[in-house]
């Protein structure tokens, strides 16, 4: 690993965007995760999957659901069946690179996040959102996420976590161009590990 990439993962942890709005109330003690996502939370057969990497820095179960090619309407017609079969205290959801990739306009992709955020908080369930990584297969496609990922800033009822600002430009971290390769997953696995550290402190292991 060079150095940059090191120092990449050093400071990524720390480039956290959420602000007090953002943030749920009461807070549920961290026992559980569900991660719902596309093909970069199942690793796409290049890299370990950052669900993966997430469970066993927290050392709680994440029930990892990631499908490749879904967009945010998958997750939002999952996400209140997800909730109730593993019964989580957190979501993590990172989703938003294949809305991209086809134009789904972007007003509904926001809506879509916004109302999973609405249906896991009215279980009192705690949510965090990441924000689109990079795209080096598509200028369109990456202009387009980093636009979706400007206007995520508004959304209620969710923990906001900059995991396209702790990816950089992606340089040396994507596989294919557009799924991460170890490092990168290693990279969107700190900004939510760090994120979720500082709010919650995990239960007894299950």
């Amino acid at each position: 690993m060079t150095f940059t990439l090191a120092l990449l993962i050093a400071v990524q942890s720390f480039i956290i965007a959420c602000s007090p709005e953002q943030i749920p109330q009461g807070h549920a003690k961290l026992s559980s995760i569900v991660a719902i996502g596309d093909s970069i939370g199942n690793g796409f057969g290049l890299a370990t999957p950052w669900p993966r990497l997430l469970e066993e820095s927290l050392e709680i179960p994440v029930f990892n659901n990631s499908v490749s090619g879904k967009e945010t309407d998958w997750g939002l017609q999952m996400i209140g069946s997800l909730i109730e079969t593993h019964k989580p205290s957190h979501v993590v959801i990172l989703l938003g690179t294949n809305d991209a990739a086809r134009d789904t306009p972007v007003e509904s992709i926001i809506n879509n996040m916004q109302e999973m955020a609405n249906q896991a908080n009215s279980r009192n369930v705690v949510v965090l959102i990441g924000t689109v990584i990079p795209n080096h297969q598509s200028a369109r496609s990456d202009l387009r996420a980093r636009e979706i990922s400007q206007r995520m800033k508004n959304i209620d009822n969710a923990i906001l976590v900059d995991v396209r600002s702790a990816m950089g430009d992606g340089t040396g971290l994507l596989a294919d161009g557009v799924h991460p390769n170890d490092t990168g997953q290693q990279v969107i696995a700190n900004a939510f590990t760090r994120q979720l550290k500082s709010t919650n402190k995990p239960s007894a292991k299950r």
